[in-house]
């Protein structure tokens, strides 16, 4: 099956935080990307509910200035659905 790159930013703090949740449960955060993205993909949508307390605005954040919050989760909701699509797409090429 072809492998591809995906690249996206998130803060020092919360890579730290994943890596050690990661760690304690024996895994890689690529394997755990990976899982999410597939649980994301079989039940095609988020797994689980996503609160504003899960996307905090960070001072300087243009989508959160630009939309408001709400606006700003569900366009980051909306982009882990296309990614997903792209995901599931490229699994079926």
């Amino acid at each position: 099956m072809a492998q591809t790159n995906i690249s996206f930013e998130m803060s020092e703090k919360l890579k730290d935080q994943m890596e050690q949740l990661c760690e304690d449960l024996d895994l890689t955060m690529e394997e755990a990307f990976q899982i999410f993205a597939a649980k994301m993909v079989n039940e095609q949508g988020m797994p689980f509910e996503v609160t504003e307390d899960d996307y905090p605005p960070k001072e300087g954040c243009l989508l959160c200035k630009a939309l408001g919050i709400g606006a700003a989760v569900a366009a980051v909701i909306a982009l882990a659905g296309a990614i997903a699509a792209v995901v599931n797409w490229l699994k079926k090429r």
